[in-house]
């Protein structure tokens, strides 16, 4: 089919079969308007991607094959961006990835290696329900899950927005479970969770549950904030074993703020802040419990509780 750049507009776009995208060696972009876009087979990009639809759908492996440095960009218009096969950058130089949605952006055992290439992930769930059906994950902003859920940005800087929807319970902003991993050599890390504004208790604005957040010299930056309307929304959780790890070096700052009686740190079990010869800053409204947590910094280290009383067991 060449190589110049081929525009799909129309009615949606399902691949079953057919087209050979490994075959062009333009820009690729796919517009699907109102209706879905859904990749359901592995490609080869040998150049540029973008797709927007009401929702869009990764399914199985998209392999980003030009040399240098490429774009890939996935937009819903009003619905999820699911992803269930990795996007892996297997050429020199990184590509940049961009993936917007308007609920939530949802990796589901599978992620993205850009290979020195920027990540940016935007999800603001506006409702939905976390339990089932095709509407599953949609009350959270950002969704990592299972150990395969794995972004890595090799020296690229990885940046992850999202917030909870307005309705239920436990609307949170972003929440990675089951071994998720969020990972970078030099680059900076910066998560911003807000938790959803519905009634509901316990939306939170970030939450790692049994995963990792690691750099070597680049720094983390986590800021969280929980439901205004929500009762017992803590800032940021971080849970069970996860661990979030300067490996050779760099700052680590958490800075949460709860709402209604929720801590803006909220560390529960035995997670793991290492910050190597950096500095580590963690600053809470309404007090810090640091639990069982250990902590491990050469640089400076500053706690900061606000008006309530900082509280540690281990």
């Amino acid at each position: 089919m060449g190589t110049g750049a081929l525009t799909l507009v129309g009615a949606g776009f399902v691949q079953t079969g057919g087209l050979t995208q490994d075959a062009l060696g333009g820009a690729v972009s796919i517009s699907g308007g109102a209706n879905a876009v859904t990749f359901g087979q592995a490609n080869t990009w040998t150049g540029d991607l973008s797709a927007s639809g009401s929702t869009v759908s990764v399914l199985a492996a998209q392999t980003l094959a030009r040399a240098g440095l490429q774009t890939v960009g996935l937009t819903s218009t009003a619905g999820n961006v699911l992803v269930q096969g990795n996007l892996t950058k297997t050429n020199t130089g990184g590509a940049n990835v961009s993936i917007q949605a308007p609920e939530t952006a949802w990796f589901s055992n599978a992620g993205i290696t850009s290979g020195g290439g920027s990540i940016t992930i935007w999800g603001n769930a506006p409702g939905g329900s976390n339990s089932a059906g095709t509407n599953a994950g949609t009350a959270w902003g950002v969704y990592l899950d299972g150990a395969g859920a794995v972004l890595n940005s090799g020296a690229g800087n990885i940046s992850i927005v999202g917030k909870g929807s307005t309705d239920t319970t436990g609307q949170h902003g972003i929440v990675m479970l089951s071994g998720a991993a969020i990972q970078s050599t030099s680059g900076t890390i910066t998560l911003q969770g807000r938790g959803g504004d519905g009634t509901g208790a316990g939306s939170q604005g970030i939450i790692v549950g049994t995963g990792t957040i690691q750099t070597q010299t680049g720094t983390i930056s986590m800021t969280g904030w929980g439901g205004t309307n929500s009762a017992t929304a803590h800032g940021i959780t971080v849970d069970t074993t996860s661990s979030i790890v300067a490996s050779a070096g760099a700052n680590i700052t958490l800075n949460g703020t709860g709402a209604n009686g929720g801590s803006g740190l909220n560390f529960t079990n035995t997670p793991t802040l290492n910050s190597g010869s950096g500095g580590l800053s963690l600053t809470s409204n309404g007090g810090l419990s640091l639990a069982a947590a250990t902590l491990i910094a050469a640089g400076n280290t500053t706690l900061t509780g606000g008006a309530g009383a900082i509280t540690a067991t281990n």
